[in-house]
């Protein structure tokens, strides 16, 4: 299961992708989604990987707002999803509803984080090499989780399999970025 952040923007995030990766984000977004507010994924649906889950904890209104848009730029596409971004719409503003007071979107404090949006662009570019190429980003980054852990602050991790392609060189991080990763 996956959400892709290339950018600070949800919108250009969605912008970004192919059709095939845009259909799978929306899809799994939305079934994180659901895991999140109801504790369950959709049917069919695995669980989200728990680092997935913790980066989106907390942001279910701004994760809402991911699907919604890769949802629009299927439209784009020429896909058909029916109801499917409305519904959706609507699911935003209950959830905004269900909230006190008119409160603005909040995005998650990583969105803007160039480390984590550059780590996604790369697995993006390793695992769809002829797709995706943003300058500026190296294609051997390992994946940055972003775990939140207050309102207002995260972590960063690396999964024991990117920890170990680090180790043998497959991956690489500046040593800038490899300072702020925790164990």
């Amino acid at each position: 299961m996956m959400t892709w952040m290339t950018r600070a923007s949800l919108f250009d995030s969605a912008l970004d992708m192919e059709l095939p990766e845009l259909a799978m984000a929306q899809i799994h977004s939305q079934s994180l989604l659901n895991e999140l507010l109801f504790g369950e994924p959709d049917v069919d649906m695995k669980a989200a990987p728990l680092p997935l889950s913790r980066m989106w904890q907390g942001y279910e209104v701004a994760l809402a707002g991911y699907s919604v848009a890769c949802a629009a730029v299927m439209v784009s596409f020429g896909v058909t999803t029916g109801l499917r971004p409305q519904v959706m719409a609507q699911g935003v503003a209950q959830l905004r509803a269900g909230s006190e007071g008119d409160e603005p979107l909040v995005l998650p404090p990583w969105i803007q984080d160039i480390d984590v949006l550059r780590s996604h662009r790369s697995n993006m570019m390793r695992r769809w090499p002829g797709r995706y190429d943003w300058p500026r980003t190296p294609v051997n980054m390992p994946y940055i989780w972003p775990i939140v852990v207050d309102a207002g602050g995260y972590i960063l991790k690396l999964s024991k399999y990117d920890r170990g392609l680090l180790a043998s060189g497959e991956r690489k991080l500046p040593t800038n970025i490899l300072e702020r990763i925790q164990e």
